[in-house]
């Protein structure tokens, strides 16, 4: 059997709130529950596809005040990477920030599940770590890995077995018929492919998936962390109600990202007179965070801004910076709400609106480079869970894309536009090789069962 789970985004709580541990005893027994089915499983193998911790969102380096050039998006940057030439330094911040994240209880639940199972299933389990852009950094300090490995000391037999868990950046899993990536891969926000062949390493002959794109920094973390992670920062310094604050904090649960000024209008509607100019501070003063580093700057030379419309996600940034700039609260809804309608006008025109994931999965089938019994290609990363087919045989033989979704709350404006809603997430891919689940089933090969879960309700 061939688990896949994605997007935990487990931080230090410095500035998201984790997933409920309660989460983890649920997907426990509901994977004990298919172990002790009639679905003959003869082997256990979860797939961790990305995002599952989650480094960057925190309040780390504005709460220890450490000096902009010394951030990893900081000073001077290294030509491999991306990320400031201390590397040492960047290692130990990272360090610390594990440190953190692993005393949380919903790390020590979700740890501690892997290895009960690894105990009471009495079969071999195996744990691959897919890795995300929002945990990229596993990908240039084997440190970090290794501090995760000591966590799971049961699946790795008290650390005899290497080979029960271990981290890569794509999974093909022949015997399931599956291919899995984070999917981050499609984003030109998270993934750097762009940012090294044309500002690193201009004319670079690097494709897409290299292993050397992998270790590159992204944009994406540095607007998770100097700009989601500032705006609550800042708010957190002048506000001192706690309820408050740990509602602001799920503001990383937005989606798309672009709402969540609207949405911080809309939560606080009944407490924001005397807030708005604290939050309007704040995300003035966070998207400044994001500006002025070294690494923007770098990443705003892979496309010249010509019109509203045409430019990278920096040039978008100056534009919110300017049009926000001596104006109130109430005026900037109004005036964005105008802003969003007008771009999604032009965005159902020219069709900007695809679905590049889809898209992606689709090329991938279409290059003719998988191995031929692949069947179904997964990703993460949008929190969006869906799957599409491409074809079908009448052997059964499918070409599919799964999206695994999240186990975050998932925060979206309603189709009137004026409000949110939110309900967790939880979402499980199960594969069946074909010796396995073969009760009642005609012909070979992989079976498949897919559970999307939501639950509407506020934890304590």
């Amino acid at each position: 059997m061939l688990l896949i789970i994605s997007d935990l985004h487990i931080s230090d709580e410095s500035t998201s709130k984790n997933v409920n541990p309660a989460a983890f005893e649920l997907l426990k027994n509901e994977i004990m529950t298919v172990v002790n089915s009639n679905k003959e499983v003869k082997e256990i193998h979860i797939v961790l596809l990305g995002d599952i911790f989650d480094p960057v969102r925190t309040d780390y380096w504005l709460r220890n005040a450490i000096p902009r050039n010394e951030r990893p998006w900081g000073g001077i940057l290294d030509s491999d990477t991306g990320m400031n030439n201390n590397a040492d330094l960047v290692e130990r911040q990272f360090t610390d920030i594990f440190n953190d994240i692993f005393k949380t209880l919903a790390s020590i639940a979700f740890t501690d599940m892997l290895n009960e199972i690894s105990v009471i299933s009495n079969l071999e389990t195996k744990v691959t770590y897919v890795i995300g852009n929002h945990d990229r950094i596993f990908n240039n300090y084997p440190s970090l890995q290794k501090m995760l490995r000591n966590k799971l000391n049961k699946v790795t037999k008290d650390g005899t077995r290497d080979d029960l868990f271990e981290f890569c950046n794509v999974l093909d899993a022949l015997e399931y018929g599956v291919r899995a990536r984070h999917g981050y891969e499609w984003d030109e926000n998270c993934h750097s492919w762009q940012f090294l062949t044309k500002v690193l390493k201009p004319g670079s002959k690097v494709g897409r998936f290299d292993c050397d794109v992998y270790k590159v920094m992204s944009l994406g973390e540095v607007i998770t962390a100097e700009l989601m992670g500032g705006i609550i920062y800042r708010i957190s310094q002048r506000v001192s109600e706690p309820e408050f604050i740990n509602n602001v904090k799920d503001a990383n649960n937005v989606r798309p990202l672009s709402d969540v000024f609207l949405w911080l209008e809309w939560f606080g509607r009944d407490k924001l007179p005397d807030k708005k100019q604290i939050i309007l501070n704040a995300l003035r003063e966070s998207i400044d965070g994001v500006l002025e580093s070294e690494f923007a700057r770098r990443w705003d030379n892979l496309v010249n801004e010509i019109w509203l419309f045409r430019g990278d996600l920096t040039d978008r940034l100056d534009q919110l910076a300017s049009f926000i700039k001596n104006k109130s609260f109430d005026e900037i809804k109004v005036n964005l709400m105008r802003g969003l309608d007008i771009y999604e006008f032009f965005d159902n025109i020219f069709g900007n609106g695809k679905d590049e994931y889809v898209n992606g999965a689709k090329e991938e089938f279409e290059k003719g480079k998988l191995p031929i019994n692949i069947q179904y290609i997964l990703y993460g990363h949008t929190h969006d869970a869906k799957s599409r087919y491409f074809s079908n045989k009448v052997n059964g033989k499918t070409q599919m894309y799964i999206n695994t979704g999240t186990y975050m709350p998932l925060i979206e404006r309603t189709l009137n536009k004026n409000d949110f809603s939110s309900a967790h997430r939880m979402t499980m891919a199960y594969f069946f090789k074909s010796d396995e689940d073969t009760k009642d089933r005609v012909g070979n090969g992989p079976t498949v069962d897919i559970w999307n879960g939501m639950r509407m309700k506020v934890y304590a």
